[in-house]
């Protein structure tokens, strides 16, 4: 249909049609030709187009030239796993994240999830997967030191030296609280925190050996006490003989213990200073909301650094494959002192079966330097949804993006209005770029769009109703601490077949046809109707009692 050209069937004219559709195009038929434009003439053959279907993928989209579904593997890649998702603010790009993270969780049973998100915008994908939500407030204790036993096997299979990781991400920590209160470490402060710190952990008995790590993690608190060791007695603590190297180390000590007395009871980060109170990784999906942290004061930058880090010590203790989604990802690439941990983190991720997700708005921060263009580059699919007025000399550098391509990013549509799909150009390393449409069904719909506030007569659907219906009952009954650890999938299921826990109101007595096991359609229905209600329940719609 995008040639606008048509099949005409040629009656008992089989070896001269054969002939006529041979390479060389002969008119062995004499049937009636019309000259085609190239562009045309191409769309007819699909081997001059990229087709990528992948058997252990999921649907991302339809390519745009052609139509063909694209199915993508992202841990079939060769390079690593992470993967960059840019665009203007409603373009598409946390839609199109939600409805990946949906169709991944549904292809992959052997997959664990977690969502790092400022903008509170991942509820209904976490309800219907049944995964923990962490709403951050700030006030919750999480310990930055804390260490844990790695696992023989995972010893054996990576290589790598948790101690020293560990001594790294105290030492990029305690730079991002100092860069947090707009200040730095000189070389002589930094060594002697270092000092204390190891201190700490020698305290509690763990030392470089693998099998110290399950003891009791020290605190900033035990870190604030080694300082105060090293101000008393510095020539039992340090390498200092002479009166002035022990005086410089009382007094470095002495304005670092000053430096760090946020951590102490009662301070502003007294959070940061005890036994880590929330559970990561006890579902297959994990959502971190800290859309209540205030961002101005640099504290939600801080906590998306430290939460990042934890999530990072979780994965490398797992032997099953982990997608961590980081929505406004700028905002923990904002600061210098990030970059080189994140640059490393990326750079190992594909070790430990990990892939980062990072939604930003703007492609330009990603290339502001080596360190965030390393990071940007171990990103091995990029999606570039609606970016207008897009730099096309800096795409055409950076990405190697033609005029076409450009073209496409700055007009993609959005996926508002009378189109039922968006669009975004996509960037495989190892297979190349084209274009794609996305399309979500009304189901899928329903649970990445859902909104508790919203009202149940405002959906688009009986099924997004009754999704709508038992999400909602999900979270009051969370709420009222009944929450149910098998979570919403089951919920969702017990909405299309007959019985909503908590939702007495509402006649349920309906035959649904159920898609993929039960939970979700992944087909491209958009936001289009295949059929009446009727046809797809097998019966009428039984009418909500009391409306």
């Amino acid at each position: 249909r995008y040639s606008d050209t048509s099949l005409r069937l040629a009656k008992h004219q089989q070896q001269p049609t054969m002939k006529s559709c041979a390479p060389l195009g002969e008119d062995k038929a004499r049937k009636k030709q019309s000259a085609m434009l190239g562009d045309a003439v191409g769309a007819m053959f699909p081997f001059t187009s990229t087709q990528v279907i992948e058997p252990t993928g999921v649907n991302i989209g339809y390519d745009a030239t052609n139509d063909l579904p694209v199915v993508l593997d992202q841990f079939a890649r060769t390079n690593g796993y992470n993967a960059l998702r840019v665009g203007k603010i409603g373009s598409g790009k946390s839609f199109a994240a939600k409805q990946y993270l949906l169709r991944l969780a549904m292809s992959d049973d052997d997959l664990d999830i977690f969502v790092i998100d400022p903008m509170g915008g991942f509820l209904g994908v976490n309800e219907a997967l049944g995964g923990d939500w962490i709403q951050v407030e700030g006030s919750e204790t999480i310990n930055p030191l804390e260490i844990e036993e790695t696992p023989e096997h995972i010893l054996d299979k990576t290589q790598v030296d948790p101690w020293s990781n560990k001594i790294e991400d105290v030492r990029w920590f305690i730079e991002q609280f100092f860069a947090a209160r707009g200040d730095t470490l000189n070389n002589q402060e930094q060594a002697v925190l270092m000092r204390a710190v190891k201190m700490a952990y020698k305290r509690k008995g763990i030392t470089p050996e693998p099998e110290t790590h399950g003891n009791e993690s020290p605190t900033m608190q035990d870190v604030v006490s080694r300082l105060k060791e090293i101000q008393s007695q510095p020539e039992e603590h340090t390498s200092a003989s002479t009166d002035i190297a022990k005086g410089e180390w009382k007094e470095i000590s002495s304005r670092l213990e000053m430096s760090l007395e946020p951590f102490l009871e009662d301070g502003e980060y007294a959070n940061l200073s005890g036994e880590t109170d929330i559970e990561i990784g006890s579902n297959r999906m994990t959502y971190i909301d800290i859309s209540q942290i205030s961002a101005r004061s640099g504290t939600q930058s801080l906590m998306m650094s430290i939460l990042f880090s934890m999530i990072y010590q979780h994965v490398k203790q797992s032997d099953r494959k982990t997608v961590m989604v980081i929505d406004e990802a700028h905002k923990i690439l904002q600061n210098s002192e990030n970059l080189e941990f994140f640059e490393e983190v990326f750079r190992h991720s594909r070790h430990f079966d990990l892939s980062i997700q990072l939604i930003s708005q703007t492609l330009e921060e990603f290339f502001v330097n080596e360190s965030s263009r390393a990071i940007a580059d171990q990103c091995v699919v990029k999606y570039l949804h609606r970016i207008p007025g897009l730099n096309r000399e800096f795409a055409a550098e950076t990405l190697d993006l033609n005029d076409k391509h450009m073209q496409f990013v700055e007009e993609c549509e959005p996926g508002e209005g009378e189109k039922n799909y968006s669009e975004a150009l996509v960037q495989v390393d190892d297979v190349g770029t084209f274009p794609i449409r996305i399309h979500a069904t009304q189901d899928e719909a329903a649970v990445i769009d859902y909104e508790p506030t919203e009202e149940w007569d405002d959906m688009v659907s009986p099924r997004s109703e009754r999704i709508k219906r038992a999400l909602d009952s999900g979270l009051k009954e969370r709420y009222e601490d009944v929450y149910d650890l098998d979570g919403l999938a089951e919920r969702v299921r017990n909405a299309y077949t007959g019985s909503s826990p908590g939702d007495e109101d509402m006649d349920m007595d309906m035959d649904m046809d159920m898609d993929m096991d039960g939970v979700w359609d992944t087909g491209r229905d958009g936001d289009e109707d295949d059929g009446d209600d009727e046809d797809e329940s097998d019966g009428e719609v039984a009418p909500v009692e009391g409306e």
